[in-house]
């Protein structure tokens, strides 16, 4: 068993509802507890050199806006490793069984650190659990919060005693950190800052030569670039600052021919029909044998069966009929795409050729007329509500 020193702990000496004493005992130096908090809503209940209070969360969810809560902030340059919480926590008979949760400001209050149900009411039950490594190396304010759920009933009391923080307070070296404005991960020699905790866009770092250029930095690769196409060939230096005919991206097919670039996407052309597989590829500088520049083939196995011809049209609605105005050309249908592209209405899933007429006001079966064939009822103004319609 691993014994953690305590960083502080809550006695509660002399505490009452009328005087109230919720700070730690003793403060540790390099370090500030806040007072011990309950939220308002809780009712204090009678007692001294103790926490307690009623009028808690009796049912199975957890209410977030009540708790027990203290937290600790470390002084400047002071990390917390937040190692053990411990305390004492009785409930009154009333309480019959309620559980405990124990959350923490960490993750914003949403993971359950510890949970634990009272077995036995009106005694003390001792309580301990180690915190997980997310609560190390902490330079921030830490909050844990005690939420209840399931508390047998409104006026049953919730009491904590004796409640410590375990763990250290380690005291952060100062060092120099070099302004990295490039983000090469190298520092500017000549801007510096002095802190214990890295600020952002601060390296430990100074040999950065231009800490402008992310491309040049100490132990940086360039490539000759002869026909100053952008691309080196495989000609190389290796310096800080970009030599003139350098580049920083090798690749060049031909460094002679600007014209000729960086190597070409090849895919295999299994079947000969001159289309190309989308999942069978190589990158080479010449035209490789067995392989073509595109990659359209429907089924590269299949030479009757090259790019795609067929067209789909978007199906809106669902309704198995198309929009002619909306189309793609592909292998296979995708989704939400269908071969018909007869749909007069493609937001309405009623309205396609040949669907049944309906009293809707709509030309459901795109004849270019609506509600015919339908019969016709003659309806009467019911200013009164009776039931019975104005003839006039």
């Amino acid at each position: 068993v691993i014994v953690y020193p305590i960083l502080a702990q809550y006695q509660f000496t002399g505490n009452a509802c009328a005087t109230p004493f919720l700070a730690v005992t003793t403060q540790p130096s390099n370090a500030t507890f806040s007072n011990y908090s309950a939220t308002s809503g809780l009712t204090c209940a009678a007692g001294t050199d103790y926490i307690n209070y009623s009028n808690w969360n009796t049912s199975g969810s957890i209410d977030l806006t009540q708790y027990y809560s203290f937290s600790v902030t470390p002084n400047t340059c002071v990390e917390i490793d937040a190692h053990q919480l411990k305390w004492q926590h009785r409930i009154s008979a009333s309480g019959v069984a309620p559980t405990i949760i124990v959350r923490s400001s960490v993750d914003n209050f949403t993971t359950n650190l510890y949970t634990t149900t009272f077995s036995v009411t009106a005694v003390y039950v001792d309580e301990s659990f180690y915190l997980p490594a997310s609560h190390l190396n902490i330079t921030t304010d830490v909050e844990f919060r005690f939420y209840v759920i399931n508390m047998g009933s409104a006026g049953a009391t919730y009491r904590h005693e004796n409640v410590s923080l375990h763990g250290y307070l380690n005291t952060l070296p100062t060092l120099n950190y070099f302004a990295d404005n490039d983000g090469d991960g190298f520092g500017d020699a000549t801007d510096v800052l002095t802190d214990c905790i890295q600020p952002v866009g601060y390296v430990l770092d100074n040999t950065d030569c231009n800490d402008n250029d992310a491309t040049e930095f100490p132990g940086a690769v360039w490539y000759q670039d002869i026909d100053t196409d952008g691309l080196g060939s495989s000609v190389q230096l290796v310096q800080c600052t970009q030599p003139v005919g350098y580049v920083s991206t090798t690749g060049d097919c031909n460094d002679n021919n600007s014209a000729i670039t960086g190597p070409t996407t090849y895919y295999a052309d299994t079947d000969t029909d001159g289309f190309g597989d989308a999942t069978d590829s190589t990158v080479s500088c010449t035209p490789v044998a067995g392989y073509v520049a595109n990659n359209t083939d429907c089924d590269d196995n299949n030479a009757s069966i090259g790019a795609p011809s067929t067209s789909f049209f978007l199906d809106l609605d669902n309704d198995g009929f198309g929009d002619a105005s909306n189309s793609v050309i592909a292998c296979t249908a995708p989704v939400g795409y269908v071969t018909d592209n007869t749909d007069c209405n493609d937001t309405q899933a009623t309205v396609y050729p040949g669907a049944p007429e309906l009293c809707d006001g709509l030309d459901n079966d795109c004849d270019a007329a609506f509600d015919e064939g339908l019969p016709l009822f003659t309806y009467y103004n019911d200013l009164d509500g009776d039931g019975l319609g104005d003839p006039a």
